[in-house]
């Protein structure tokens, strides 16, 4: 199972490249948050995944996801 996530994380990186990049020059990326962006993106990216390896249940995960999402729509519905 984990195997699958991991290898669809990585195949998704190679298109999302070329649709940043696409968007960069058609003037729709703001540049001044783009190496912030990166940069999140990478250290989520590293330590979820550190993480997800770190456990052999998946409820564990599936239970974490969805508190992520939960709080996040939260946040949203009911401002900050």
């Amino acid at each position: 199972y984990l195997d699958c996530v991991g290898t669809s994380l990585a195949a998704m990186i190679v298109p999302a490249m070329g649709s940043s990049l696409k968007h960069a020059q058609q003037g729709n990326v703001v540049r001044i948050l783009a190496l912030p962006m990166i940069i999140g993106t990478f250290l989520g990216a590293t330590s979820g995944s550190t993480i997800a390896s770190m456990t052999t249940d998946d409820g564990i995960l599936k239970w974490s996801f969805a508190g992520i999402v939960g709080s996040i729509g939260l946040r949203y519905i009911f401002g900050r």
